[in-house]
Protein backbone atom coordinates (compact mmCIF):
# COMPACT_ATOMS: atom_id res chain seq x y z
CA UNK A 1 0.00 0.00 0.00
CA UNK A 2 2.97 2.53 1.03
CA UNK A 3 2.91 5.16 3.60
CA UNK A 4 2.67 9.20 4.10
CA UNK A 5 5.36 10.33 5.95
CA UNK A 6 5.18 13.93 7.24
CA UNK A 7 8.45 15.48 8.66
CA UNK A 8 7.92 19.16 9.70
CA UNK A 9 7.33 20.38 6.91
CA UNK A 10 8.06 17.76 4.64
CA UNK A 11 5.26 15.82 3.30
CA UNK A 12 5.61 12.59 1.22
CA UNK A 13 4.02 9.37 -0.17
CA UNK A 14 6.21 6.36 -0.19
CA UNK A 15 5.07 4.00 -2.48
CA UNK A 16 4.56 0.27 -1.17
CA UNK A 17 6.26 -2.54 -2.82
CA UNK A 18 4.52 -5.14 -4.73
CA UNK A 19 5.21 -8.53 -2.83
CA UNK A 20 5.88 -11.55 -4.50
CA UNK A 21 3.13 -14.22 -4.72
CA UNK A 22 1.64 -16.04 -3.14
CA UNK A 23 1.00 -13.25 0.24
CA UNK A 24 0.34 -13.92 4.12
CA UNK A 25 -0.51 -10.73 5.00
CA UNK A 26 -0.56 -11.81 9.11
CA UNK A 27 1.98 -9.90 10.34
CA UNK A 28 3.04 -7.03 7.88
CA UNK A 29 1.63 -4.36 10.12
CA UNK A 30 3.71 -4.87 12.96
CA UNK A 31 6.82 -5.70 10.44
CA UNK A 32 6.33 -2.37 8.71
CA UNK A 33 6.28 -0.33 12.33
CA UNK A 34 9.25 -2.45 13.57
CA UNK A 35 11.42 -1.71 10.88
CA UNK A 36 10.25 1.86 10.50
CA UNK A 37 11.26 2.27 13.95
CA UNK A 38 14.16 0.52 13.71
CA UNK A 39 15.41 2.62 10.56
CA UNK A 40 14.80 5.57 12.18
CA UNK A 41 16.56 4.61 15.50
CA UNK A 42 19.11 3.65 12.96
CA UNK A 43 19.62 7.81 11.63
CA UNK A 44 17.36 6.79 8.64
CA UNK A 45 15.54 9.97 7.52
CA UNK A 46 11.77 9.58 7.37
CA UNK A 47 11.44 9.07 3.63
CA UNK A 48 13.92 6.49 3.67
CA UNK A 49 12.56 4.78 6.92
CA UNK A 50 9.32 4.33 5.30
CA UNK A 51 10.79 2.55 2.25
CA UNK A 52 12.32 0.51 4.56
CA UNK A 53 9.77 -0.70 6.30
CA UNK A 54 7.79 -1.07 2.90
CA UNK A 55 10.44 -3.46 1.86
CA UNK A 56 10.96 -5.40 5.02
CA UNK A 57 6.65 -6.26 5.08
CA UNK A 58 7.30 -7.53 1.51
CA UNK A 59 9.79 -9.78 2.89
CA UNK A 60 7.14 -10.78 5.91
CA UNK A 61 4.47 -11.12 3.29
CA UNK A 62 6.26 -13.24 0.67
CA UNK A 63 6.58 -16.05 3.42
CA UNK A 64 3.33 -17.61 3.53
CA UNK A 65 2.71 -19.48 7.40
CA UNK A 66 5.62 -17.38 8.63
CA UNK A 67 5.17 -14.37 10.58
CA UNK A 68 7.47 -11.38 11.84
CA UNK A 69 10.71 -12.44 9.92
CA UNK A 70 12.58 -10.36 7.53
CA UNK A 71 16.58 -9.93 8.08
CA UNK A 72 18.59 -7.17 6.22
CA UNK A 73 19.93 -9.12 3.65
CA UNK A 74 16.10 -10.19 2.44
CA UNK A 75 15.15 -6.61 2.47
CA UNK A 76 18.53 -5.72 0.64
CA UNK A 77 17.94 -8.51 -2.06
CA UNK A 78 14.22 -7.59 -2.32
CA UNK A 79 15.62 -4.03 -2.60
CA UNK A 80 17.89 -4.65 -5.78
CA UNK A 81 14.36 -5.70 -7.82
CA UNK A 82 11.60 -3.91 -6.08
CA UNK A 83 8.79 -3.10 -8.03
CA UNK A 84 6.59 -0.27 -6.46
CA UNK A 85 2.92 0.64 -6.24
CA UNK A 86 1.68 3.51 -8.30
CA UNK A 87 1.16 6.95 -5.75
CA UNK A 88 -2.54 7.14 -5.12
Amino acid sequence: MGMAVRDGTVAAFVPGVIAPEPVDEVGAGDTAVAALAAATRAGYAPVEAAGFANLAAAVTVSKVGQTGTASREEITALAEQARYRSIP
